[in-house]
């Protein structure tokens, strides 16, 4: 690909395989998406590709929508962990916990250093990430699919203006 360093040092080969984990039923799916794989166009079988285009937007469309239902499940999890973190510590356990009384300004970064916030804090963020990186792929396949209108068009152009 290439030797660009990306964001923190990071190459751009690093962001074009997406590992995905999208729960289906009970189980969890994982894969991984190799965009490198699904941008690549074989100008010397362009029907394949027009043709495969549709099945990888839809499939990538779909790990998208389901990637952001769960950010969003997430974030309203988070978001009702924290006040119950909130009140459960100015209910008493901060006291308990930093041997001292409560201050407004001081339980906000209790509830932050909380384990289970910290855990689902990790666990939104993640989410979030994946969500982010999938709506990059789907927009990366919709101008992957005006290329490909924009090749066909030109090699019947080419065609027509040999014939």
């Amino acid at each position: 690909m290439s030797n660009i360093v990306g964001v923190d040092g990071v190459t751009p080969e690093y962001f074009m395989k997406i590992h995905v984990e999208l729960k289906k039923g009970r189980e969890p799916k994982k894969f991984t998406i190799d965009m490198a794989e699904q941008l690549e166009i074989d100008k010397n079988d362009l029907r394949g590709e027009l043709l495969k285009q549709a099945s990888n937007y839809g499939f990538i469309s779909v790990c998208c929508e389901m990637s952001i239902a769960k950010r969003d499940r997430l974030e309203h999890e988070l978001e009702k962990l924290r006040s119950e973190t909130y009140f459960r510590l100015k209910g008493g356990e901060y006291a308990e916990l930093y041997e001292g009384r409560v201050t407004e300004k001081a339980l906000p970064n209790a509830v932050e250093l909380d384990e289970q916030v910290k855990a689902k804090t990790e666990e939104f963020l993640n989410a979030k990430k994946q969500a982010g990186m999938l709506m990059a792929c789907k927009s990366s396949l919709e101008q992957r699919r005006n290329m490909l209108m924009s090749i066909n068009a030109s090699m019947r152009k080419e065609w027509e203006d040999t014939q």
